[in-house]
């Protein structure tokens, strides 16, 4: 089966989560070697992804996650 730009959009995720089998993932990389659009879309989500993973864990402080928790709760009772 032929990747066409519309599957590869929706599988883009997936290969970038490495949850795509062997073939899927050669399609996908196939598709992307001739199609400029798709190429491009693949190169930014693994530069995205690469930059997130650079990212530090941020550690809420106590009083604002007791803070944000009263807001949602005064909110749910609206």
């Amino acid at each position: 089966m032929a990747m066409n730009c519309e599957t590869f959009k929706s599988n883009i995720d997936a290969y970038i989560d490495g949850a795509l089998g062997r073939d899927e993932r050669l399609m996908m990389e196939k598709h992307a070697e001739g199609c400029a659009s798709c190429r491009e879309l693949m190169k930014e989500a693994l530069m995205l992804m690469d930059m997130c993973a650079e990212l530090s864990e941020v550690s809420v402080p106590l009083q604002a996650q007791a803070a944000w928790r009263k807001a949602v709760r005064d909110e749910a009772k609206k």
